[in-house]
C-alpha cells in the first residue's frame, strides 16, 4: 500500500514538473537569461527527485527515515525555491537557503 501511495506522489509530481517546464520553455520570459537558467536547474531537480520517488519503495530499506517523504521535502525546498525566486526576480543559485 506504502508504493502506491508513493506512485502516486510521484505521479502527480512529475506532472508539476512537465507542466513546470513547459511553462519555462514557452511562457516564462525572463528580463535576465540568468533567470531562465535557474529555473532550468530547478526544474531538472524536480524531475531528479521525481525519479527517485518512483523507485524509493524499491529501495533496501525504504522506510529508513521515510525515503519518500524526503525526497517530497526536497521537490519543495529546492525545486519549489528556484521556481518561486526567478518569478519574483531573484537569480539566486542557493536552492534551500534562498527564502526570500
Amino acid at each position: 500500500m506504502a508504493a502506491f501511495l508513493w506512485h502516486k506522489v510521484a505521479a502527480i509530481s512529475g506532472i508539476t514538473a512537465i507542466v513546470a517546464g513547459t511553462f519555462g520553455s514557452h511562457g516564462f520570459k525572463p528580463t535576465d537569461p540568468v533567470y531562465k537558467t535557474v529555473w532550468q536547474t530547478g526544474n531538472l531537480y524536480h524531475l531528479v527527485h521525481t525519479s527517485a520517488l518512483l523507485v524509493a519503495p524499491y529501495t533496501k530499506r525504504p522506510h529508513l527515515v521515510q525515503f519518500g517523504s524526503l525526497l517530497t521535502f526536497g521537490i519543495a525546498a529546492f525545486s519549489g525555491t528556484y521556481q518561486k525566486n526567478t518569478k519574483n526576480g531573484y537569480s539566486s543559485h542557493v536552492g534551500c537557503m534562498s527564502w526570500h
